[in-house]
This record gives C-alpha cells, sequence and structure tokens, in this order.
C-alpha cells in the first residue's frame, strides 16, 4: 500500500496538479480514508520529535517550517525527510477503521466542517482528497468510481466551457470570493447526483 508514495515521488503530475506539499498531503489524507489504511503511522511523531515540536502541529505545517515556507520545497522535503524515517522504522503502514463507507458517505460528513478534515477548505485540496480517495478505493477493494472525470464533464458542460482545467479551477473561476467556492462546490455536487443518480448527496452516501 505504501508504493504510492514512491510513485507520486518519481512522477508526481501523473497524481497531482504540481509539485506541491499541499496537493500531496490532501492526497495522502483521500488515499487513507478510501484505502482503510494509515501510512507511516509514526512519522509526525518522528518530525515532531526531530524538531523539537510540541505545539500541536501536523505533518504539513512542519515540513513547510522547515522548507523556508515553499510548498513546492515542502513536497521534496517531506519526501526527504520520509526516507530518514523509513531507514530506521520498519512499519509503513497499519489497518485503519474510517467508518467512510464511499465517496459521497466522505463529502457528506465533510460538509459541514471541512476544515475539519482537510487543514483548509480550499478547493485545490478538497479536488486532491477525492482523487486520493478514489485511488485508495481502488487500491484497496479493486472498485473505481469515475467520480472525477465524471464531475469534470459535467462541470464543463454546465458553464459551457471546455477549457483544459480541473473542475475545482472552474468553480473558483465562476465564485465571487474563494471561500464561497466550497458552498458552491457541494450545491454543484447535489445537482449533479441528482441528474445523474436521480439521489441527493446525503441519499448516495448511505449507498454501500
Amino acid at each position: 500500500m505504501d508504493k504510492i508514495l514512491w510513485d507520486i515521488k518519481d512522477k508526481p503530475t501523473n497524481y497531482l496538479e504540481k509539485v506541491s506539499l499541499e496537493a500531496l498531503i490532501a492526497y495522502l489524507g483521500g488515499y487513507e480514508f478510501g484505502g482503510r489504511v494509515h501510512l507511516y503511522p509514526g512519522y509526525l511523531e518522528y518530525l515532531q520529535k526531530k524538531y523539537n515540536i510540541t505545539l500541536t502541529y501536523g505533518i504539513e505545517k512542519i515540513v513547510l517550517l522547515e522548507s523556508r515556507l515553499s510548498d513546492e520545497i515542502g513536497f521534496n522535503t517531506f519526501y526527504d525527510e520520509l526516507e530518514n524515517y523509513n531507514n530506521t522504522n520498519p512499519e509503513k503502514y497499519k489497518d485503519m477503521n474510517v467508518g467512510i463507507e464511499n465517496l459521497y458517505d466522505l463529502l457528506n460528513k465533510m460538509k459541514l466542517r471541512p476544515g475539519m478534515y482537510m487543514g483548509n477548505s480550499k478547493l485545490f485540496r478538497l479536488y486532491h482528497l477525492i482523487k486520493g480517495f478514489e485511488e485508495g478505493m481502488y487500491q484497496c477493494e479493486n472498485k473505481k468510481n469515475g467520480f472525477n472525470e465524471k464531475f469534470q464533464m459535467w462541470v464543463e458542460r454546465k458553464y459551457n466551457v471546455i477549457v483544459g482545467k480541473a473542475w475545482y479551477r472552474i468553480i473558483n473561476f465562476y465564485s465571487e470570493i474563494e471561500e464561497d467556492a466550497i458552498k458552491n462546490f457541494y450545491e454543484l455536487l447535489n445537482e449533479f447526483l441528482i441528474q445523474t443518480t436521480g439521489k441527493t448527496l446525503e441519499e448516495n452516501a448511505h449507498l454501500v
């Protein structure tokens, strides 16, 4: 299950929109939910001990602080530190009971408090979290949801645009401010699901 980490390092733009620590953390968070697995479970504690961090900082914040607050440098720092950690810690992953039935269950749970799951409410993060979830579920259950591709085509038709941009960029563009984008996403998601499945997000969330 940990192979995905090293695949992303070797070919980041096959998985992420750009070389970005923020995108990586969001993608891996989604992958863990979808794959029901916790990758390198001791990595955070390793970083906290190495840098003598006593505050409740997560991996992303610690790595950013050690990368001159550069998102791109942070991507490389993440892997440099992970390799150091990996040399002395054999545990690559452990199974995790996340209580998430499917992608729509996750999105429904996130709706009221997206920042609790992602660190903030940016669509850039949500986009990568969804991509990670789909890959994790595929690796765990050999199931493909195909949400990103279907939603991408639907959003392009909705706004009558074909610009070669990911759906989160289109929604951001048509949102007055970035803070509105997550709200607009959920409104569009519900409309998309009603049109394509005949069910709301909440109803889809409870389908196993």
